[in-house]
């Protein structure tokens, strides 16, 4: 019996010897983990501040592994943190200032190659990135109304414009949602030339919903009710959804507006749309109105007008869709249903008017 409990005395000792020695062999690959990531830590926090000498003294006196640096990551977030909105036009790698951008992918690039076409972290607006937002570098420029020099200086560099995944905020979403405002037919017609996706693309949902695309806390798009969750959207649903944003106020909302309806207009026999333009457009848009017809936002004056409340050209494209659009009945009577008749009968007009359009086709 006593032999017994010796050996059972030995055996719980050799048990806490074999847990107390694996603690602290585990508390020192922690330490060492650690000491590692403060080097690298102090040498992102330098690169993004734009102080590439204070970075390289980690390197240059073998502080720092250089397998450690994640430099596509690294690149892409320093950019991002110097052009954020609100962030001074001298921030170290502002895109106004190529030459710095240069500068840093030139270093990085050197440690590292350099991937510009992964996703990163790019929510801007709260003023530091978060893991839930997530875009791509072109995504990120196209909110931020980069030129086309921008663009072609990153391109040059290998970024593309199209999509890369199918959870992921496409660039052509943002650069759609800017078209009038930060972008008009010059640029529209260089990105097209440049690799833009302007038509064979389709879109998810869940990528129209997600970072800060179409519909947002910031663009107040609604999704058509009718169509079927897994259905996607093609590149004309895409510019009539956009014509529905609501993040624009004023004149850039007249200017966004116009743009896009004159573009559908012209472009829209090319790509048959997925849903009814004509009622999503008469539903969500509260200023498409027969009352709103010739009006402006501002009694004229001296000749001139603020703005247009229903844009000429936008007034031509309803038209067009509602003379072919299978919904033209139904919104007839839902705009009866609610007193609207200047409305119900301008839809009459156009049910009762000869000829169709090519504009779109329901």
């Amino acid at each position: 019996m006593l032999l017994d409990l010796l050996k059972s005395g030995n055996r719980i000792v050799h048990i806490i010897k074999t847990v107390s020695v694996t603690f602290w062999l585990c508390l020192l690959g922690v330490t060492a983990q650690a000491q590692e990531q403060e080097p690298l830590t102090a040498f992102e926090n330098f690169v993004v501040s734009g102080d590439l000498k204070s970075a390289h003294f980690y390197l240059e006196n073998q502080l720092l592994k250089p397998e450690l640096i994640e430099t596509s990551r690294l690149f892409v977030e320093a950019v991002i943190q110097s052009n954020m909105k609100g962030t001074r036009s001298n921030a170290p790698f502002s895109v106004s200032r190529l030459p710095s951008v240069e500068l840093l992918y030139n270093y990085l690039g050197a440690i590292r190659p350099i991937d510009l076409n992964g996703v990163q972290r790019c929510n801007y607006y709260s003023g530091r990135l978060r893991n839930d937002h997530v875009c791509s570098l072109a995504t990120f420029l196209f909110s931020i109304g980069a030129t086309p020099q921008m663009f072609e200086f990153f391109q040059s560099r290998g970024m593309t414009t199209t999509s890369f995944s199918k959870d992921t905020l496409p660039p052509v979403v943002v650069f759609v949602s800017d078209l009038g405002v930060a972008y008009g037919m010059n640029e529209l017609t260089w990105f097209s030339q440049n690799g833009l996706p302007l038509g064979p693309e389709t879109y998810s949902r869940v990528q129209l919903t997600a970072w800060d695309g179409l519909v947002s806390k910031h663009r107040f798009t609604r999704l058509p009710d009718d169509k079927p969750e897994t259905s996607e959207f093609n590149f004309i649903d895409l510019l009539t959804l956009s014509i529905a944003n609501t993040g624009y106020h004023g004149r850039e909302l007249n200017n966004h507006r116009d743009f896009l309806c004159r573009y559908i207009t012209h472009v829209a026999a090319q790509l048959p749309p997925t849903f009814d333009h004509f009622s999503y457009l008469l539903k969500n848009i509260k200023e498409f109105r027969g009352s709103m017809i010739g009006k402006s936002s501002h009694p004229q004056q001296w000749g001139i007008v603020d703005r247009a409340v229903f844009p000429h050209s936008c007034r031509v494209l309803i038209e067009a869709m509602g003379r072919s659009s299978l919904q033209l009945d139904t919104m007839i009577s839902e705009f009866s249903a609610v007193s609207d008749l200047k409305t119900a009968q301008w839809l009459v007009s156009l049910k009762q008017s000869k000829g169709g359009s090519n504009a779109q086709s329901n």
